[in-house]
C-alpha cells in the first residue's frame, strides 16, 4: 500500500485508522463517519442452516431466484411508464398504448421463453408465499431449491407444482419456528390457486429429492415451533378479548402465562411420551392444558374451551379432547 493510500485510512480530526462498517469508513477512536465506501453486494444463502453466516455457495448478482428472468435488453428501461422519441419529445397517446403493449408482449416472452413451466411454478410459489405470510427469504431459498432440483433431475418433470411445493416444505422446515406452518396450509395455498395437489404427492416428492442435495432430509417438526403461533392468534382473537375482560385478566399477562406453561409442559414430554402425534395439534392441546393449569393457579374459571380453541386453531374438537385425555390431563391431576 502506497504512502498516499495509508494517509486515506487516517481519521482527519485525530489521525486514528479508519475501519469499514456498513458499507462506512469510521474512525475507530472519536467515531467520525469520513467517507461511503459502497461495496458491491452477494447474495449468500447456506444449505444446512439458512440463518447462520457460514455459507457453502453463492447466487450470481442481479439473479431474482424467484422470478425467471431473461437475459437481453428491454424497450426503454424495465419498468418505464411512459416513452418518449429520440429528441426527448413524449410519443403521442396512441403510441404510447402501441408501446406498452409491445413492451409487456417483449418482456413477458423474453423472461420466460423455454421456461414456462418454471414461469408458473415461481409464480405459483411467489403467491402462495404471499397468501401464507411466509418471508422473503423463505421463499428465495425454496426457489433455489427448485432451480437447483430443476438441473439436477435427469428425467422430465412430470409435475412442477409438486416439486416447487416439496422445495417449500424443505425451506419451511429449515426455518423451523420462523416459518410455523403446516404442509397441510401449503397444499391448500396451491389448491386455492387451482392446482391439483395433495399431501402425499408433496411428501413422495420431497423424499425423492433428498438424495439431490447434500444437506440433511430436514427433522421432524416440534410442538414448540408452533406455540408463538397458536398464542397469537389465541389472545388476537376477539372472543378471548372479551373473556379476559370479564376475568379481569391483561392480555399481555395472559400471553405471558400461557406461553411459560406450554413450554413447561412440552419440557416435560419428550419425543417417546408424545407418541408421535402430529405436533401441531399436540401445540394446540397443551395451550388448552396451560390455560387449564393457570385458570386452577389464579383460581379463576378457564378462558379456553374446546370449542373455542378448535375454532380458532382450525382444529378438530375431538383431537384436542384425545390429546388432552390421554396424556395432557394426568399433569394436572398430579399438580
Amino acid at each position: 500500500m502506497s504512502h498516499q493510500d495509508k494517509e486515506k485510512l487516517l481519521c482527519p480530526e485525530c489521525s486514528n485508522t479508519l475501519i469499514l462498517h456498513s458499507g462506512e469508513f469510521v474512525c475507530s477512536n472519536c467515531g467520525l463517519v469520513v467517507s461511503k465506501q459502497y461495496l458491491a453486494p452477494v447474495f449468500k444463502i447456506n444449505q444446512e442452516n439458512p440463518s447462520t453466516s457460514q455459507y457453502k455457495h453463492y447466487v450470481a448478482l442481479g439473479k431474482r431466484m424467484h422470478i425467471v428472468d431473461g437475459m437481453g435488453s428491454y424497450i426503454d428501461f424495465q419498468r418505464t411508464p411512459f416513452f418518449f422519441d429520440g429528441q426527448g419529445t413524449p410519443l403521442p397517446s396512441d403510441k404510447q398504448a402501441l408501446y406498452r403493449k409491445l413492451k409487456f408482449r417483449y418482456s413477458l416472452r423474453l423472461r420466460i421463453d423455454k421456461k414456462e413451466s418454471d414461469y408458473r411454478a415461481l409464480k405459483s410459489l411467489n403467491h402462495v408465499t404471499s397468501m401464507l405470510q411466509i418471508s422473503d427469504s423463505i421463499r428465495d431459498r425454496a426457489a433455489y431449491i427448485y432451480q437447483k432440483a430443476v438441473k439436477k433431475i435427469d428425467k422430465k418433470i412430470s409435475n412442477h407444482i409438486v416439486l416447487v411445493a416439496a422445495c417449500l416444505f424443505f425451506a419451511i422446515r429449515e426455518y423451523k419456528e420462523l416459518a410455523p406452518v403446516t404442509i397441510q396450509e401449503v397444499t391448500q395455498s396451491f389448491k386455492k390457486l387451482g392446482h391439483r395437489i395433495n399431501v402425499k404427492k408433496v411428501i413422495r416428492t420431497a423424499l425423492e429429492l433428498r438424495s439431490l442435495f447434500i444437506q440433511k432430509h430436514p427433522k421432524i417438526r416440534k410442538s414448540e415451533e408452533y406455540l408463538h403461533r397458536i398464542i397469537s392468534d389465541v389472545v388476537s382473537s376477539p372472543i378471548i378479548e372479551s373473556r379476559l375482560k370479564e376475568r379481569d385478566l391483561g392480555t399481555e399477562d395472559y400471553r405471558n402465562l400461557l406461553t411459560q406453561k406450554s413450554y413447561s409442559i412440552l419440557t416435560k414430554l419428550d419425543s417417546i411420551n408424545r407418541g408421535g402425534r402430529n405436533p401441531y395439534i399436540f401445540a394446540v392441546s397443551t395451550v388448552y392444558c396451560a390455560d387449564r393449569m393457570i385458570s386452577k393457579k389464579i383460581a379463576k374459571k378457564p378462558i379456553l374451551t374446546q370449542k373455542i380453541l378448535a375454532k380458532i386453531t382450525k382444529v378438530a374438537e375431538y383431537s384436542i379432547r384425545d390429546h388432552y385425555t390421554s396424556i395432557l390431563k394426568p399433569m394436572i391431576l398430579v399438580r
